[in-house]
């Protein structure tokens, strides 16, 4: 007897070179869309449960097992289709949470502004960083002196060029918590369900823990905001072809962990050890070797 919830669907839509979205107004959270073969689909209104492996046309609300969706596509038995699921199983099974409402838009602190006081520019000179470039490459704001967000950087995160959340760091090393998110209420997608700067990444790119870390790295550096990594940015990073996870020296273990999670799902995967300390500590000389080497 197979168990459906163990076969690897996204594997399979690669192998049969069926397109996949996901997001969009007829994509939920944990489902992927394709073109539905029970109706002449001009979109992508079939969705597939990437945890139940239920499927859903919005179309003509075609309902079942994702055997059904097999054997349509592949013209054969439920038999034949359930040989199909037996031989995908195990292949990077994702569990995804239950959607929530979201907001439609992000709404910035009033207090956040452009303009950087000594303080935080310091603050950010001090961390080896450029302040005027960062302000305007990321798009960086500044909390001001009252509020929730009072003495941080606010620190946007977009996905495909729209404002999805946002994160602030402190400024004054003073806060119990450094890094402070927008709650998953008041985000369009929530944090972990993201990568930082997705956007400048292409086919290749390099897996890093936080934002400081893939400043310093550049374009082509993505932070999932920790080591841990959730099914959402799992199913994200599969759109590269090729994958370097960089973590803190401290953290080499679960990169290693993650990258066995990873294979199944894209083509190349490594690890790159720091023999000490984080990869924003890097040198100018030593960013320039491990771009060389691994997005140029």
């Amino acid at each position: 007897m197979i168990n459906i919830q163990n076969f690897d669907i996204l594997t399979y839509l690669t192998d049969k070179n069926i397109e996949t979205v996901f997001d969009g107004k007829n994509v939920s959270s944990g489902w992927v869309g394709v073109q539905c073969p029970f109706c002449n689909d001009p979109s992508f209104h079939l969705g597939i449960n990437l945890q139940s492996k239920l499927i859903s046309c919005w179309r003509c609300s075609a309902k079942g097992s994702v055997i059904r969706f097999i054997a349509s596509v592949e013209n054969c038995s439920f038999s034949k289709a359930k040989d199909i699921v037996s031989r995908y199983r195990n292949l990077g099974y994702i569990h995804f949470e239950e959607e929530t409402d979201r907001v439609e838009r992000v709404e910035l602190p009033k207090a956040a502004s452009k303009k950087f006081p000594g303080g935080p520019m310091k603050y950010l000179g001090q961390r080896g960083f450029d302040p005027d470039f960062l302000i305007q490459k990321y798009d960086l704001s500044y909390c001001g002196l009252v509020g929730d967000y009072k003495f941080r950087i606010l620190i946007p995160i977009y996905f495909k060029n729209k404002l999805v959340t946002f994160t602030t760091r402190d400024t004054t090393n003073q806060a119990t918590l450094p890094y402070k998110h927008l709650s998953k209420e008041k985000s369009v997608m929530p944090i972990k369900s993201v990568l930082y700067n997705m956007d400048n990444a292409i086919d290749k790119a390099i897996l890093v823990e936080g934002v400081f870390d893939a400043w310093r790295l550049g374009d082509g550096a993505v932070a999932s905001f920790g080591t841990e990594v959730t099914d959402e940015q799992k199913l994200l990073l599969k759109s590269f072809s090729r994958l370097f996870i960089m973590f803190d020296s401290d953290a080499t273990d679960r990169a290693y962990e993650l990258s066995y999670q990873l294979a199944p799902l894209i083509h190349e995967v490594f690890v790159v050890e720091m023999k000490e300390g984080d990869p924003c500590n890097l040198s100018n000389e030593e960013v320039l070797a491990i771009r060389k080497d691994l997005v140029s």
